[in-house]
């Protein structure tokens, strides 16, 4: 069934992604680990005006998810309707 490989596809990708995903992030810690040794070696750095009322990555990454949840909620609501839209819709197909 067309299904069933979809769904073994979709998985494949989406482990695919979660395995970069953690490549990511272990580059990340060990490059955060590095950096925090050598940070107090090194001199402040002046502070930027209004950086203050600048969002932290945290509230701009929120931002971002919610505003990408509302925009796949938008298409397929729209999709939805377009299939609704079609003439035998209604009738599974053989």
């Amino acid at each position: 069934m067309a299904t069933d490989e979809t769904k073994r596809v979709q998985d494949q990708v989406l482990d695919a992604i979660r395995q970069s995903q953690e490549a990511a992030l272990h580059a990340v810690s060990a490059w955060s680990e590095s950096v925090a040794k050598l940070a107090p070696k090194l001199p402040d750095l002046p502070k930027l005006p209004m950086t203050d009322a600048l969002p932290t990555p945290g509230e701009v990454s929120d931002q971002f998810f919610e505003f990408a949840q509302q925009l796949l909620t938008s298409q397929q609501d729209f999709v939805q309707q377009l299939l609704a839209a079609l003439p035998g819709e209604d009738t599974p197909s053989a």
